[in-house]
Order: structure tokens, then sequence, then C-alpha cells
């Protein structure tokens, strides 16, 4: 009679194998359960600094009528240079939503403008993404987009001009107290509408599913090193902000020639830059050749002086700067604010600045400051690379460009919403891989449209080219009529 051996129980099977399983599964959910806790944490604070950055908006406005009564008493010429800079930022933001609203219905195009020359197109906005209110059919980007892009354009033409205007009032003509107010309020504001789209962008979920390389460097497993870093980006966007105003501020003490030269030379050396590498056309899918150009031209100035100043982290990515060049800003600000510095004090040691100006700083004073801010900015900069994931450190060098990025997002995507996402950029930035988009959508387009999934809406409809759906009958389904555009809550 043989002996059986008895085997023993896989460790899986064994009590403790199972209380391992078991320690192991609660553990992983507590991480999961963490982590969404974490994540609806960031989305309040991220719904909170997107309310207090239309709130800035409104408290900017304030200021910079307080501050055209003060001027129309002694310095006119800053007065109406401020309500110049209004005007254009009113009238900019107008090019914007025609642009982004121009296939709705003319009464919701006009009642869009009309948000937005009534001063509450901000309010509006941020009211739309924070209680998610769905896309309207026509409406080429969401609420969240639309809103970056129109504060893009306030930087630009409000915030800056008013932040390099206020500065060079006060050191050509009025130094007082409340003229420093001012512009300490205009600064910050102006650094806080940057960072803060920096913040909203980068922690909402879709733009990390759908750019995952690039969207996600805010941790959000531990709120306080999140938190830690969306400080410093404020903070390097504030400094970047002083810097460069500060130095042009005293290059315009010695000629406003000069500053306008230095303005133009480094917007015509960007758009070399993006010309020479074919990467000039905006991502705006505008059919005409003509609108593309002027959307592009227009997209590009905004983006170039906006981000330029603050710091934006945003213009890293490929639609924008480039992670390159946008490196290459940060870099060369330091040059700039020396070089500056020292023509100023070159400049103010001759007989002509003695009577030009009744307050004149000393060396120690510029230099201190300049060398006091580039300090900081080193410092924060260092703080804020060392942590963040190291994945995210090389899109700060990176030389991709936008239609690279497109056609890179299609071929390596596994989510269908951003795959078909592609045609909501340029045609010519994905016409490389046109056949390739054609292929795949008629291959799943009559899946989306039966099973009516929940993502593929009227937006994502809309985006969808004619001419790439080869079935006739299920181009007439797609285009399926809509009784009310305003029936998604919008």
């Amino acid at each position: 009679m043989s002996s059986s051996k008895v085997q023993p129980a896989p460790e899986g099977d064994s009590p403790t194998g199972l209380a391992r399983k078991k320690s192991l599964s609660q553990t992983t959910l507590s991480i999961r359960k963490s982590f969404l806790t974490n994540m609806n944490k960031f989305g309040n604070l991220a719904n909170l600094a997107l309310i207090a950055g239309a709130t800035m908006s409104f408290s900017d406005l304030g200021f910079d009528l307080v501050i055209i009564i003060e001027y129309m008493q002694y310095n006119t010429s800053a007065a109406y240079a401020t309500i110049g800079t209004i005007a254009i930022s009113l009238w900019a933001q107008c090019c914007v939503v025609y642009a982004f609203h121009r296939n709705r219905q003319k009464r919701y195009l006009f009642r869009e403008l009309f948000y937005v020359i009534s001063c509450v197109k901000p309010g509006v906005d941020a009211y739309r993404v924070v209680t998610k209110q769905p896309l309207p059919q026509g409406v080429l980007v969401s609420s969240h987009e639309e809103m970056m892009y129109l504060r893009g354009v306030e930087l630009f033409a409000e915030c800056i001009p008013g932040c390099l205007i206020q500065a060079i009032a006060y050191i050509n003509i009025n130094q007082t107290t409340i003229a420093a107010l001012s512009l300490m309020s205009s600064l910050l504001t102006a650094a806080f509408i940057s960072a803060s789209m920096t913040i909203e962008k980068d922690v909402v979920k879709e733009n990390r599913i759908k750019n995952p390389t690039f969207y996600g460097f805010i941790p959000l497993d531990s709120i306080p090193r999140g938190l830690t870093i969306c400080l410093l980006i404020y903070f390097i966007s504030a400094v970047q902000l002083v810097a460069k105003t500060f130095a042009l501020a005293l290059c315009n003490a010695e000629s406003s020639t000069i500053m306008a030269a230095y303005l133009v030379g480094d917007t015509v050396f960007y758009f070399g830059y993006k010309t020479f590498r074919k990467d000039f056309i905006y991502w705006v899918p505008v059919k005409n050749i003509f609108g593309a150009f002027f959307v592009s031209l227009m997209a590009r100035l905004i983006t170039k002086l906006s981000l330029d100043f603050t710091a934006g982290f945003m213009a890293r990515h490929p639609y924008e700067f480039g992670g390159a060049y946008f490196s290459f800003t940060m870099i060369s600000t330091p040059v700039v604010c020396f070089y500056f510095g020292s023509r100023y004090l070159s400049y103010v040691e001759g007989e002509e600045a003695k009577e030009k100006f009744k307050n004149i700083f000393s060396s120690e004073l510029v230099y201190g400051a300049i060398g006091g801010l580039i300090f900081l900015q080193m410092v924060s900069s260092f703080m804020f690379l060392r942590l963040i994931e190291p994945k995210y450190r090389s899109s700060f060098l990176s030389l991709k460009t936008g239609s690279q990025h497109v056609v890179e997002t299609f071929r390596t995507a596994t989510n269908e919403r951003a795959k078909i996402g592609v045609m909501n950029n340029h045609r010519s930035m994905w016409k490389e891989i046109e056949e390739d988009v054609r292929v795949y959508l008629n291959e799943n387009l009559k899946k989306w449209i039966e099973e009516e999934q929940e993502w593929f809406n009227e937006g994502v409809r809309a985006m969808v080219l004619d001419d790439l759906v080869d079935d006739p009958e299920l181009l007439k389904m797609l285009r399926r009529p809509v009784e009310d555009e305003e029936t998604g809550g919008r």
C-alpha cells in the first residue's frame, strides 16, 4: 500500500493567502477612495479658483475705472491709454466669441456678444463650468476652453497693458500710495488669472485622459504637495510679471521707441520661429484660408504676450509655444531685466533725466529689485520642478509641434473621444493621417450613433466633417435635426 503525500494548499487558497489578498484588496480600495476624495477636493478648489478669477476680473475693471479718474487729473494720456486697453479687450473678446459661436442661431450668438460687451461674460462662463452645463450644438469648444481663451485675451489686451501703463506712470510721473496699491492689485490679479488658467486646465479629468503626457503634473494623491505646487505656479507667474513689467517701464523711461522695438522684435522672432517649424497655423478649425490666417495671427499674438509676461505653464503645450520655446522665454527674462536696468541707470545720470523725473531710482534699488526677483524665480522654479512628477519635466524641453501632437494623439490614444477629437483641429494639422481618420470614423460611426454613447454628444457630432462620412444614410443619421439647442441646459 503506497502512502499518498498530502500536497500543501496553494498560498492563495490558504488562510494566510486569503488574508493577504483581502488586505491587499482593502488597501487598493482605500487608495482609490483616497484618490477620488482628493480629486473631488481639487475639483472644488478649482471651482473656487474659477469663481475667484471671475471676481478678480470684475475687481480689476473697478480698479481701472478708479485709476482712470485719477489719471484724468494729471495724466490724460495714461487715462486714454487705459480706456483704449479696455475697448480693445472687449473687441478682441467679441472676435473670439464670434469665432467659437458663429455656427449657432443668431439670437444665441448675439446673446453671447452682449455678455461680452456688458462685461459679465467671465461670470457667465464661470457659472457654466461650475454647474457643468452641456455643450450646445454649433459651439466649437467647451465653456471651459472658451473661458481660457477669453482670459488670455483679457490678459493680453487689458491686464498686462494696464500693468505696464500704471508702472510707466508710477516711475515717470506719480509715485503716490494710491497708484502703488492700484499697480500692485493689477499685477496680482493678472498673475492669479494666468496661474488659475494653468491649474484649472491641469486638474480637469477629461484633459488628463485625452493628454496624459501633458496634464497631470499637479498630483491629486497628496493635497499638501498639490497645493504647494499651485502656490508655486502663482508665485512664479507673479514674479515673472513684476520683473518684465518693471524692466520695460525702466526702458520706457529712457525711450518708448526702444521698448516698442523690443516688443515688436520679440514677437516677430516668435512668429518666425513658428513659421520656420511649419507650426504657425493655429488649431482652431476655420475652413477659410484667410480666416485661418487671421485667427492664427491673433491667437499667436495673444498667447505670446499674455503667457510670456506671466509665465503661463500652458504655453509649453505644442499648440502654443512648445516646451523648448517656453523655457527659452523663462531663461531670457533675467537677461532682458538686467539689460534694461543698466540702460536706465546710465540714462538717469544725464541732465535730461534729472530735469524730466522728480524721483530717480538708485542703482542699489534697481539691481537689488531685479536680482531679488530673478533669485526668487530661480528658487521657485527649482522647487516646482522638484515637486512635480518626473515624467512631466520633459514637457519643458519638448520640440513637438502642434501637428505632430495631433498625429501622435490619434495613433496612440486608446480613448475613442480622444481619437475622434483630432477633427476638432485645423485640417492641415491632421492632413498626414486624414485617410486613417476616415477609415476609423466610418468603422465606428454607426455604432456610436445607434448606441447613443454619452460622450458622442451634439458638440462631438458637429466636429465630424461631412466629406469624411462615406455612407449618405449614415450622414443623415448623424445630422438628425435638433429641436432646440437650449434644451441642453446652456
